[in-house]
């Protein structure tokens, strides 16, 4: 409610948007609230040298839960006793920079709205509304430098530490990143900032930004809509080896395949692609295949509400070009998250 009132007092776009990407997020039952969640440096233990199926559980299960005895509130909330699966604002971030006397040139140019640990990635979470993106890649890294400098989070790390998860209003922005990239264009552009003299913006000189593309955001890097058809999908990623677990199932049951190592085989003449998962730098293989390749039969694999987002990419091709896309069924991935909740969360698989 606080952040609320804030919100209506400054509604600048900057505040707005990292309120979208943090309710998301909660809706996704991640640790956004400050009272459900560690303090900087938030301490998570390391796993042991060669972490079993139990170490990787003990990870996922850092969490309690909490009533607040004084309150009026006497629903039971759920705190993480780690940084696993936490949320952080990039303006907390920012502050512990500050109040600690630390140099915060560059790290205050980044575009991030927050960061998200996970057990398989550290995200850098971004908002990218309804059009393609544009940073300075200083503030990006800068920010990316100070979150593994051991003042954010100690112990235990992600491998995947430099990974981007990209929110949007639909499927509008990612459009707008692909087909720009697709089509050979620089991903360099100018850097407006606001004149404060007058209305409008004004060219920084000497400021050379970039447009976001599969690859110079993070790796590896995501996309996802801000509607409610997301929300299971970002569930998953709370997990241990979501994206290889869920690729594997889906391999399974759709093609007979017993673990399955790889995101792209071949099956009965297909090239298949899955990209369900809506990771930007798998799409855009896949479509660079679909233009490179046109003798190959070309098989994507998605969730049902994914696809109208494959077929305006694939809009192009698909005249004269034998490209299947294949839907999973609705409620899918929901089904597919209780059974990784049972298996992570201390049942028997």
């Amino acid at each position: 409610m606080e952040q609320i009132k804030q919100l209506t007092r400054n509604p600048d776009d900057r505040a707005v948007l990292r309120g979208d990407a943090a309710a998301m997020l909660s809706l996704a039952s991640y640790a956004v609230h400050p009272d459900d969640k560690p303090v900087f440096p938030a301490y998570t233990p390391p796993l042991p040298a060669a972490p079993g199926r139990e170490a990787w559980r003990g990870l996922y299960q850092n969490h309690s839960d909490i009533c607040y005895p004084d309150e009026s509130d006497n629903a039971v909330y759920t705190t993480h006793l780690t940084s696993m699966n936490c949320y952080y604002d990039a303006c907390s971030v920012k502050e512990l920079l500050y109040d600690r006397g630390k140099d915060g040139a560059g790290v205050r140019y980044s575009r991030a709205c927050g960061v998200l640990m996970t057990p398989s990635c550290l995200f850098r979470v971004y908002h990218s509304r309804d059009v393609a993106m544009k940073f300075h890649i200083t503030g990006e890294r800068r920010l990316q430098n100070l979150l593994l400098t051991g003042e954010v989070f100690r112990g235990y790390l992600p491998e995947r530490n430099h990974a981007a998860l990209l929110l949007g209003n639909d499927f509008t922005a990612l459009l707008h990143i692909l087909e720009h990239h697709l089509a050979g264009h620089s991903a360099k552009s100018p850097v407006y900032v606001k004149d404060r003299g007058r209305k409008g913006y004004k060219s920084l000189q000497g400021g050379i930004g970039e447009r976001v593309t599969p690859g110079n955001l993070g790796e590896p890097s995501f996309y996802l809509p801000l509607t409610s058809d997301s929300c299971p999908l970002l569930r998953m990623m709370r997990y241990p080896f979501w994206q290889e677990l869920l690729t594997r199932e889906v391999c399974r049951e759709l093609f007979g395949l017993e673990n399955q190592p790889r995101w792209t085989f071949d099956h009965e003449e297909d090239s298949v692609y899955p990209l369900f998962t809506l990771c930007l730098q798998q799409i855009s293989l896949a479509m660079s295949a679909v233009r490179l390749s046109p003798e190959k039969r070309i098989r994507l694999v998605c969730l049902d509400w994914q696809a109208p987002l494959l077929r305006e990419l694939l809009s192009p091709f698909a005249s004269n070009r034998d490209i299947r896309v294949t839907t999973l069924p609705n409620g899918y991935i929901s089904n597919l998250q209780r059974k990784f909740e049972l298996y992570w969360g201390g049942g028997e698989p």
